[in-house]
């Protein structure tokens, strides 16, 4: 998260506090102790068409509260302890080496990005099969007999850091698998925003935006306009639908049954396994501050 929502938090709870406690106005988070969680090594804030000093800026780092922060460091990995795999066991503290800077950087060429990392031999794809097709075998080895499984696709998944590489895993695997295709199209819209009506005034948003150009729009957090989906494929839920039922932002699903207004899955992760959920057309917007209009994707 950027700093300044830490610190907007501090000066909340010091007016809140005062309430009561005159003091509280020269305290730290108005005397409340607070409990963060997490890496910087994995959840840096993120600042869109920022550079690598603007996102060290916005870290917690370089907030006037660090210096109250007292660091409690977790030394027991807990979900390798579960599993008395010494494979898994090597394979996290090689991770935490990686994080800590401990392993030997090598140089890509002479003088240029001198801190490359090499990944082991056994962690890596062989050279003959390095292709997309061999990752997906590596992965998912015979995907095509397991489809709405839910055991082998909770021990399986293929990380990717962009979308397109994720579009690209998807739609191989998709091809790959022998049930019928659905595709669902989105419906967008859009609301001008008022300083776009201003801009935008006495002509129409629609002529300005047609709707061929808004389903081109791509976002790393609600889905694209054309979903292509098959009976057994494993989902991941993009969105808050209901708490209570396990229905949140994360949690991974395998297709059941796909409707025409609705997608009847199966949860696999959590605290409600195996349970039968619908998922109904919801309208999401993506948060784009510096956009004239706000896109509403159904």
């Amino acid at each position: 998260m950027h700093r300044r929502t830490f610190e907007a938090v501090d000066r909340t709870l010091r007016d809140l506090m005062q309430l009561d406690d005159a003091q509280a106005i020269g305290k730290i988070f108005g005397g409340k102790t607070m409990v963060l969680g997490g890496d910087f090594r994995q959840i840096l804030p993120v600042i869109p068409k920022g550079g690598r000093k603007d996102i060290f800026n916005a870290s917690l780092l370089r907030s006037h509260l660090w210096q109250h922060v007292t660091i409690l460091c977790l030394h027991i990995n807990m979900r390798v302890m579960a599993t008395n795999s010494e494979e898994q066991r090597e394979f996290a503290k090689w991770v935490l080496n990686v994080g800590d800077g401990n392993l030997p950087a090598i140089a890509e060429e002479e003088g240029v990005h001198p801190d490359w990392i090499k990944i082991p031999s056994h962690r890596r794809l062989p050279t003959e099969d390095c292709s997309l097709r061999g990752l997906i075998r590596t992965i998912y080895p015979d995907h095509q007999c397991h489809s709405g499984d839910a055991m082998y696709f909770m021990q399986h998944s293929i990380l990717a850091p962009k979308n397109t590489d994720v579009d690209e895993v998807n739609n191989a695997i998709l091809e790959s698998l022998f049930e019928e295709s659905h595709t669902y199209l989105n419906a967008n819209s859009l609301t001008p925003t008022e300083e776009g009506a201003s801009v935008a005034a006495g002509v129409s948003m629609d002529s300005l935006y047609p709707v061929e150009f808004l389903n081109t729009l791509q976002f790393s957090d609600i889905a694209n306009h054309e979903v292509e989906l098959k009976v057994g494929v494993p989902i991941l839920l993009l969105h808050n639908l209901n708490q209570s039922i396990g229905l949140c932002n994360g949690t991974r699903l395998i297709v059941k049954r796909l409707g025409q207004c609705v997608i009847e899955a199966e949860i696999i992760t959590r605290n409600n396994v195996d349970k039968r959920v619908f998922i109904p057309r919801i309208i999401m917007s993506p948060f784009r501050p510096d956009w004239p209009f706000v896109l509403r994707r159904r």
